[in-house]
């Protein structure tokens, strides 16, 4: 089954997702990270994270359903794992100066088991997790704290629609700093619940 894991950029997603499935084996419950980056690079044609960032906007957007079709039908393959997969729900579009919503696909009726939103109660502590990683595109780090304020609510408002709307979980953890092991058990005892619930 898969779960998604959103949030904006900066709070947290992945290194939280890595530490959850870290946790996991004492949880009794089987996890692993949705391969995405993985799918990604694979459909792009290119060996590294890094290298698929530079492909063209609309080539890598245009590689998502494909990527969606490929871990859906992983996931098929084993239904007893739970699958992390780390993205948004309401996202920036530098090409177009505005944000985009994720699209719900029929597949996550069947095979969407939750959706969990990582949030920071201080819209600083984004800003400066963005501006400390390197890494981090400049795109997202020229934002003002109210539009990170009201990027974060949008994504939680927009991602609790969605499980609304399929009828599945949905849960906020408050990913502070320093607080990745609390969220990472947190996760995976929310998860816990909810596989005996239907187990």
């Amino acid at each position: 089954m898969l779960v998604r894991v959103g949030g904006v950029p900066g709070v947290g997603k992945t290194i939280v997702i890595e530490r959850a499935v870290d946790l996991s084996p004492k949880s009794g419950v089987i996890i692993e990270r949705a391969r995405t980056k993985e799918v990604l690079c694979e459909l792009a044609g290119v060996s590294t994270v890094e290298e698929y960032r530079t492909l063209p906007l609309n080539f890598r957007k245009s590689l998502y359903p494909e990527m969606d079709r490929r871990l859906y039908a992983e996931d098929q393959e084993n239904p007893a794992t739970v699958r992390l997969y780390d993205g948004h729900f309401y996202f920036f579009d530098p090409e177009t100066g505005g944000y985009q919503t994720r699209t719900v696909y029929p597949e996550d009726k069947l095979q969407l088991m939750a959706i969990i939103v990582l949030a920071v109660a201080n819209p600083e502590t984004l800003f400066r997790r963005r501006i400390q990683d390197q890494s981090f595109r400049l795109d997202r780090q020229q934002i003002s704290l109210e539009l990170l304020r009201k990027e974060q609510e949008m994504e939680v408002k927009t991602a609790a629609t969605q499980a609304e709307q399929l009828g599945i979980p949905f849960r906020v953890l408050q990913n502070e700093d320093g607080e990745t092991d609390c969220v990472a058990l947190q996760l995976l005892s929310f998860l816990g619940e909810y596989k005996w619930k239907i187990g």
